[in-house]
């Protein structure tokens, strides 16, 4: 899969992500306390997806930028650490996508943070007893939205092309 297809299908579980923590909101049977229904600063009833996307995305970008800054600054420990934790990360985001090219990264590392953070915040959302696997539904809702980039490509052209500015209209051309 190349970098195009790993932004796509990113993007698509991500937006899964960013739907079922609004279901779980939403559905407030799943919470047993307030403090969990604050999500964000969102309350339950103006919580919304398009919202809680571009606070994981800002957040994500934040981060990667924050790193790669620091890895770039002049030789010291702190930017030797922080140069680590970005292989580290390329390392994780290989294990689940597969080997990263070098177009679009700055792309990719915020999308993978913002999905991961998400993904952090709806596993919080579940009782103590009910968790399920994390490693397991990240690699589940990878898969799933790799199978939409590919059913959604190689569908007619109109609804690929709504999808495709879609997308990019959430993260910029690239």
């Amino acid at each position: 899969m190349d970098n195009t297809a790993k932004i796509y299908s990113l993007y698509f579980a991500f937006v899964d992500v960013i739907t079922s923590i609004c279901i779980l909101v939403k559905n407030q049977e799943y919470f047993s306390t307030k403090e969990k229904i604050e999500l964000f600063n969102f309350s339950q009833k103006n919580i919304k997806s398009d919202d809680l996307f571009h606070v994981f995305l800002s957040e994500g970008r934040q981060k990667y930028f924050n790193l790669k800054n620091q890895a770039l600054s002049p030789l010291s420990l702190s930017s030797f650490k922080a140069q680590q934790q970005l292989e580290r990360l390329k390392g994780i985001i290989e294990q689940f996508l597969g080997e990263l090219e070098s177009d679009n990264l700055d792309l990719i590392f915020p999308l993978w943070l913002a999905y991961n953070l998400a993904l952090d915040q709806y596993f919080y959302l579940f009782p103590a007893g009910n968790k399920p696997n994390l490693w397991y539904k990240r690699q589940e809702r990878l898969r799933l939205g790799y199978q939409k980039y590919l059913s959604s490509y190689q569908s007619n052209s109109n609804w690929w092309q709504s999808i495709d500015i879609t997308v990019k209209s959430n993260l910029g051309n690239f």
